[in-house]
């Protein structure tokens, strides 16, 4: 390469010109052209059993959960749907794409080429056919025969499955507590049938079941309890079933809170209207102890859901994941929250179930112990309430009456309280002001501090958590309404640093004579003077006008006239005594 550019260096630069020329008549006549060939691929899927698909707003649906192909979080393809149980995706990009969707463990999406189950993040960049069931682990739904039910819940609602074909459930977002039909395709024709029952969230739990009737508890030798609370009966087979039970109300149910903070991001529009009735804006809460009946601290897997999402997400040990929040805590248990607002913001509202929550010692914290459930559902709100909230002066000074001052973004939250006191110094820490003054005359000293403050969730600038802020990393805008003017046009603010040994001369921004007002910049807070001088203009008038120094003008005038004089008088003397 060196010698390629010492070989252009010894060319004349005629012929470099012509080179040049020549490059690009030749592009021009021969163009250089790079060709992507577009990978054209139909990905199909196939509904089983009782799964669903359809179209909203331009996307498929399954099982009324958005699925989309996507290239760098950019949906590719295009959805077509001949029926409600099988649509396709026909994409057409330079690059494979990733299937994008959130099972929540309902579904489960195979390649029937060998049944290999598709795992997310995968990428597909090729015709490809997905069957969309449930588990290959698990019973295949339904059967042979058609069943007929008749069931009735008492205190609960309850989702119930025969051979994992769904009898009834709360997909819809309908809780039901009886159904009363058939299901076709759903027994088997010899031996058993596994029904499995599942109270939803937050609802009383059955602990007896009465099928065909015979009673059927955890200790019953066909009866398996799952690890999610469902119960999986074994029955023998029969053309029809008659079901009852009853929610155990003795039962303590946990209390489920949920949340979303300021940077969550829906997922669609259903999402965003459902989140909107618990979100937070401009703040962001969590969890941080939780303590039982006993007072005994908890470990946060007892109260929050750290299962991995099917996204590869897991809520972290505040019970947030992705800016959503969730916990399930037994009532009468001491929670521990913690309450953050953006910059600009503060929390002037806190109540959980129109119950308010009690701040505690430690900065934007506050604890409730929870109440008792209410009937019929475990589930609880909290309202957290988030005040846009100005940056203040708080002036205690005989000196200063008010005035603002202007970080910019320099905090990361809450707002920041100014004060102004006037301060008494000592004679020795005086003579350094005045020392550091140099031609100005100091006029008040004034101590000022920064706080950064955070409320107490309610709307009082006086009652607040605070913490003292001794240096910025960038300047402050700080202005002063002074109760008293100054008549001078010469002003600086003398800063001792830190109180420290160390003094600045600060110039002021501005000086407002009809607000009384000045205008500086700093960074740190501590004790400060007001400083002036008199200007040149001033002196001189004054000098006229003192009658003192005019006679010492005339003295100095008359003395310097007979000087020259004399001067005269030598240099004429000389003169003569040289000549002779």
């Amino acid at each position: 390469m060196k010698k390629i550019k010492r070989k252009l260096k010894e060319l004349p630069k005629k012929t470099i010109a012509l080179l040049m020329v020549f490059s690009m008549l030749l592009n021009y006549v021969l163009p250089i052209t790079t060709v992507f060939a577009l990978d054209t691929y139909t990905i199909s899927f196939s509904a089983q059993g009782t799964h669903t698909m359809e179209v909203v707003g331009g996307q498929l649906k399954i099982d009324g959960q958005f699925v989309d192909l996507q290239y760098n979080g950019t949906t590719i393809g295009e959805v077509n749907c001949s029926s409600t149980t099988s649509c396709s995706i026909t994409a057409s990009s330079d690059m494979a794409g990733e299937l994008n969707y959130n099972s929540a463990n309902k579904f489960t999406l195979y390649n029937s080429n060998g049944h290999v189950e598709y795992v997310m993040g995968n990428l597909i960049n090729s015709d490809t056919v997905f069957m969309v069931e449930d588990k290959i682990n698990e019973p295949q739904e339904g059967g042979t025969e058609d069943v007929t039910f008749d069931i009735n819940f008492t205190n609960t609602h309850m989702n119930v499955w025969i051979n994992n074909k769904v009898v009834m459930d709360d997909h819809d977002g309908i809780l039901k507590s009886s159904f009363n039909g058939e299901v076709t395709s759903a027994g088997n024709a010899t031996g058993t049938n596994s029904l499995r029952f599942q109270p939803p969230f937050g609802d009383y739990p059955v602990t007896e079941y009465v099928i065909n009737g015979i009673s059927y508890t955890e200790d019953s030798a066909n009866v398996t309890v799952d690890m999610d609370g469902s119960f999986i009966i074994d029955v023998p087979v029969a053309s029809s079933y008659t079901i009852t039970g009853a929610g155990d109300e003795s039962y303590v149910l946990p209390r489920t809170i949920i949340w979303t903070n300021s940077d969550y991001v829906p997922k669609d529009e259903e999402d965003a209207a459902w989140t909107s009735q618990f979100s937070i804006s401009h703040g962001s809460a969590k969890v941080v102890e939780v303590y039982d009946e006993n007072g005994t601290l908890l470990a946060p897997n007892q109260y929050i859901n750290t299962v991995e999402q099917p996204d590869g997400s897991r809520s972290d040990q505040y019970g947030v994941n992705n800016g959503f929040g969730w916990v399930s805590i037994m009532p009468g248990s001491r929670v521990v929250f913690e309450f953050v607002p953006e910059y600009g913001y503060q929390l002037t509202g806190i109540s959980i179930n129109e119950q308010p929550l009690e701040a505690i010692e430690t900065t934007n914290r506050f604890e409730i112990t929870l109440p008792q459930n209410p009937e019929g559902s475990g589930n609880i709100h909290f309202a957290a309430t988030f005040t846009r909230t100005e940056d203040i002066v708080k002036a205690s000074s005989e000196k200063v009456s008010g005035g603002s001052i202007n970080l910019g973004n320099e905090l990361p939250s809450g707002s920041a309280q100014l004060t102004v006191n006037d301060v008494e110094l000592s004679s020795d820490k005086i003579s350094e002001f005045e020392n550091a003054a140099g031609e100005y005359t100091i006029s008040n000293y004034l101590d000022i501090d920064l706080y950064q403050v955070f409320y107490k969730g309610k709307n009082d600038s006086n009652d607040v958590w605070s913490t003292e802020i001794e240096e910025l990393s960038d300047y402050a805008t700080i202005s002063m309404k002074l109760e008293d003017g100054i008549d001078a046009n010469d002003i600086v603010i003398v800063h001792n640093i830190h109180d420290g040994e160390q003094f600045e001369v600060i110039e002021i921004d501005s000086y407002d004579p009809e607000t009384n007002t000045i205008t500086f910049k700093t960074k740190s807070f501590s004790n400060y003077a007001i400083a002036t001088k008199t200007t040149n203009e001033e002196k001189t008038t004054d000098n006229i006008n003192n009658p003192k120094t005019g006679d010492n003008i005339m003295f100095y005038v008359s003395m310097l006239g007979l000087s020259i004089i004399g001067l005269a008088g030598v240099g004429y003397t000389k003169k003569k005594i040289f000549n002779k």
